[in-house]
């Protein structure tokens, strides 16, 4: 699947992201802080795991400035800080890949600031294929495609 597929909602729980199962999701993240201070780590977590899922270190003299648990996103996700909100993308998304997710902020001076994210998953579309008269029909989303059944 090509291109950004997520959808982003606001629920009293807090965001809800909704990506299509294959695509990209982009899990936001608020990082926002006052000129005088700056961002020391950025972590993520995942449903109720205490050990971060992704590691974005800035603080000086940190030697390896990002890391994943491959067990939990393999090589597939990239924290953008281009932009605010920054972004956790994680590409060919999962099913497995749904749940709460948190991003916790911690700052030079400031307090730390959670983000807190649900990701749905969204699963592939599936044919439904029937029979009539000895032909088969395919349907995906209510366009019906007409062919002849197969031979056993």
């Amino acid at each position: 699947m090509d291109g950004l597929e997520t959808l982003i909602a606001y629920s009293r729980e807090g965001l809800e992201v909704t990506a299509v199962e294959g695509g990209t999701a982009a899990l936001p993240c608020d990082f926002q802080h006052p000129k005088d201070d700056s961002v020391f780590l950025i972590l993520w977590f995942k449903d109720n795991l205490t050990t971060p899922i992704y590691n974005y270190d800035l603080r000086p003299g940190a030697v390896r400035k990002r890391w994943e648990d491959e067990t939990v996103l393999g090589s597939r996700s990239v924290l953008d800080v281009s932009q605010s909100p920054a972004h956790l993308n994680l590409k060919d998304v999962k099913a497995s890949d749904a749940g709460r997710y948190r991003c916790r902020v911690d700052f030079r001076t400031q307090p730390t600031k959670t983000t807190r994210v649900e990701l749905r998953v969204i699963g592939e579309r599936h044919c439904l294929m029937c029979y009539i008269s000895n032909e088969c029909i395919d349907k995906t989303i209510g366009h019906p495609v007409f062919r002849q059944p197969e031979e056993y």
